[in-house]
């Protein structure tokens, strides 16, 4: 067995299977005494669950924010509808592997409240849908995995994690992240353990790798 690491939404994705093939084992808390003092709500998240078992404990956790560059952009944009203002079309970036994030900052940037965006429903609409292609198509390019300095220098605008920032500073652009208004989405990164070789078999066979 092995400890992997992987953010919170592969859980239940079916690309994955990570729990509904069992390539998970339960995590004997005797082991990890500081789990009682997690917050609650880190302990009852209902994307993980699969049964009374504890499949993994929360370890990192950050905003995935809207960024901008304070030498393009002397003041901070106040909504997150500002990646869909034509005047950055072509000057912002943002990430192509967390899908859901961006969902979620369309649906702020519609008027959704943070009450609603939990209703999947609510958000499978044609708007939403339209907005997304709208976010991608503008955008000058996609960056993966966690944001480099690459991936953010020379725009305007993007979503981030916050990782390339002190890289950013020592090429001389300085970036923050703003404060649009409503809650940024957030990722969670968990440390499960997993069955080795099926796990890797199970992404290898998602990602079409020989």
């Amino acid at each position: 067995m092995d400890i992997i690491a992987p953010s919170h939404s592969v859980f239940n994705d079916s690309r994955y299977k990570f729990l509904s093939q069992q390539l998970l084992l339960p995590i004997n808390l005797e082991n990890v005494p500081n789990y009682a003092s997690l917050m609650p709500r880190l302990k009852a998240l209902r994307y993980a669950d699969a049964s009374e078992d504890v499949f993994f404990v929360p370890l990192t956790y950050g905003p995935y924010g809207l960024a901008y560059n304070q030498q393009q952009l002397p003041v901070a944009p106040g909504s997150w509808k500002s990646l869909w203002n034509p005047v950055y079309a072509g000057r912002y970036t943002v990430n192509s592997d967390y899908y859901e994030a961006n969902i979620y900052i369309a649906a702020l940037a519609s008027g959704m409240s943070i009450e609603d965006i939990k209703n999947v429903d609510k958000l499978n609409t044609p708007e939403i849908k339209q907005m997304l292609t709208t976010l991608v198509s503008n955008a000058s390019q996609l960056w993966g995995g966690v944001d480099l300095a690459s991936d953010l220098s020379g725009h305007t605008l993007a979503t981030s994690w916050g990782f390339s920032f002190p890289a950013l500073r020592q090429q001389g652009e300085r970036w923050k992240m703003a404060c649009p208004g409503k809650a940024p989405p957030s990722g969670l990164m968990a440390t499960p353990l997993a069955r080795l070789y099926r796990a890797a078999l199970s992404i290898k066979n998602r990602r079409g790798v020989d």
